[in-house]
């Protein structure tokens, strides 16, 4: 057996028995890392799986609104409005809401109306005879 003193640091032993166990738990530890990559492997191919069938089906669904489009079933296109898609230069409103949404409508009227009568009829809710109004912004530098 040999000893090799280093400096700062404990005698080490060089034995051969000692080399041959550190290279025995290196090819243990080799052997583990490969096996955990075939694992690794494994698991990929099966996400590539789900992806493909994710994005088949993605593209089904694609195809069937696009079908659902051309036949002028979409729900929020009122009539006066085309189907078409918009043009290059409009942009969709804020919030979401698509192009050719129509704010105006016979429903909106309706509702309008009723909200009026409701409100008419609703006394000491509100207060709708005082004849004040809201105060209006005016623009820098107009008097």
């Amino acid at each position: 057996m040999r000893w090799v003193t280093r400096k700062g640091k404990q005698s080490v032993s060089h034995h051969w028995y000692a080399t041959r166990s550190k290279s025995k738990a290196m090819e243990n530890k080799v052997e583990a890392l490969e096996q955990h990559n075939q694992d690794l492997k494994g698991e990929m191919s099966q996400l590539k799986e789900q992806m493909a069938q994710m994005f088949q089906i993605l593209s089904q669904t694609n195809a069937a609104i696009t079908a659902m489009a051309n036949q002028g079933a979409m729900g929020y296109a009122q009539l006066g409005y085309p189907n078409d898609p918009p043009p290059h230069n409009i942009r969709d409103l804020p919030y979401g809401i698509p192009y050719g949404w129509k704010i105006e409508g016979p429903a909106i009227e309706e509702h309008e109306k009723q909200n009026a009568v409701n409100n008419n009829g609703a006394k000491g809710e509100h207060n709708t005879g005082s004849g004040a109004e809201p105060k209006r912004r005016r623009h820098p530098g107009t008097k």
